[in-house]
């Protein structure tokens, strides 16, 4: 049985448009559809039980929580002045995921989205900080 997974990303999320691409373009030997050991056409591929299409991301993975968490908390700003999710479980401790990055996590993730393929990159929403759902 598989449950969901939310993975917090800073980049673009490959969107239903840009995955519908990505598989026209696998069936054309001359499109600019590529596989690398990361994903497809220079997302990150991630798994879905039940999707029709791919799905995954390109930019930093900033961490994940599942749907067996208890509770997340937005903390907007936390007690350092940034951004953060607080995934609380039931036992243990809290995690974080901070919704902030530094300017060179920020260069790291514009140079990966610089590389997808300017027809799939107009398909997606602006970089910015997303959570990319997928399954286990």
């Amino acid at each position: 049985m598989s449950y969901a997974i939310a993975k917090v990303i800073y980049g673009i999320p490959l969107t239903r448009a840009a995955g519908e691409l990505i598989n026209r373009w696998e069936e054309d030997e001359d499109s600019p559809w590529i596989e690398t050991t990361h994903g497809l056409c220079g997302f990150t591929s991630l798994y879905s039980a039940g999707g029709d299409g791919p799905i995954g991301y390109c930019g930093i993975d900033l961490g994940e929580f599942s749907e067996f968490e208890t509770y997340i908390t937005i903390k907007l700003p936390n007690d350092e002045g940034n951004h953060e999710l607080q995934i609380r479980p039931d036992r243990g401790n809290v995690r974080r995921i901070p919704l902030s990055i530094s300017q060179i996590e920020k260069d790291q993730a514009q140079r990966e989205i610089n590389n997808v393929h300017q027809e799939l990159w107009e398909l997606c929403p602006e970089p910015g900080f997303f959570i990319v759902f997928s399954s286990s």
